[in-house]
């Protein structure tokens, strides 16, 4: 396997699978199910002693899970007082450019799992990872649902198959 030019965990497993696997002949069914083993993988090294201990832990773990979807996901990662995962959850599916989503359904599973903060996050299959006003409003207005049964939220990640985009590191929570 030629490893030049991989820069990324993402980039390094699909050309494990490629060169393992022929990709090219693997239907669409069996691309979903190597990914969402990769993500499974990442994912439990998220509930291990240490959590999450950067943004860039759940930006890799997010692009990997939605990065590639082709209409708009939005996923929840609900974390323990720790950082540790207690479960990442595909709430809601929409169209190639939106995806309603409601905050009573978030703070449901967060209450469920007891969960102590969660990350939000979505994709934009443009390939544009800028937040929109829409975005804004969300996050906000998830904030606010959570902050009120003392569940912090700690980002919401914009995902694409190429970059990542922050509320946190941008100061927008």
């Amino acid at each position: 396997m030629n490893l030049d030019g991989l820069t990324t965990s993402t980039d390094l497993i699909w050309a494990a699978a490629n060169d393992a696997l022929d990709l090219d002949s693997l239907t669409d069914a069996q691309v979903n199910i190597i990914v969402d083993l990769a993500c499974l993988l990442m994912a439990r090294r998220g509930q291990r002693q240490d959590g999450l201990s950067s943004p860039n832990d759940a930006k890799r773990i997010l692009r990997t899970f939605i990065g590639n979807e082709r209409h708009e996901v939005f996923v929840v990662i609900y974390l323990d007082i720790r950082n540790r995962m207690l479960g990442m959850v595909k709430h809601f599916q929409g169209t190639i450019d939106s995806a309603q989503v409601h905050p009573r359904v978030v703070l449901q599973k967060a209450l469920e799992l007891n969960a102590a903060a969660a990350i939000v996050a979505h994709n934009h299959p443009s390939g544009i990872a800028e937040p929109s006003m829409a975005d804004r409003r969300l996050t906000k207005d998830l904030a606010l649902a959570l902050r009120y049964c003392d569940v912090r939220l700690l980002d919401h990640i914009i995902v694409t198959t190429s970059e990542t985009y922050s509320f946190a590191e941008n100061s927008l929570i």
